[in-house]
């Protein structure tokens, strides 16, 4: 097996998205009540992450730019300073229950 090359991993800056979110919250002009109801994040959780008290999780996050309408990759595209691309079916997962029937048509 060939050497892995150990580079390290940076460490985002969670200040930077921290300041994106707050920035486009203001820019929709939604209160934290408000995108606490378009997101199904609460209130409280919201102004931890915005304020830096939390991280914030992955469903979080992902809940959060759904509402902010913009893609989960462009968030942490922010933090990294790289764009990056994420599945259009990853973020929106067919059940298999509609697959089956999406099949079905389809035969």
């Amino acid at each position: 097996m060939p050497p892995v090359d150990k580079k390290p991993i940076p460490f985002p800056d969670l200040d930077v998205l921290r300041r994106f979110l707050s920035s486009r919250r203001s820019a929709m002009n939604l209160t934290y009540d408000q995108l606490a109801e378009l997101s199904g994040v609460s209130r409280r959780a919201i102004v931890a992450v915005e304020t830096g008290k939390s991280p914030g999780s992955m469903e979080t996050w992902l809940r959060l730019s759904t509402a902010l309408e913009i893609g989960f990759d462009e968030i942490f595209s922010v933090v990294t300073g790289k764009v990056t691309t994420v599945r259009d079916d990853f973020l929106n997962p067919v059940s298999p229950k509609s697959a089956s029937k999406e099949d079905s048509a389809r035969a």
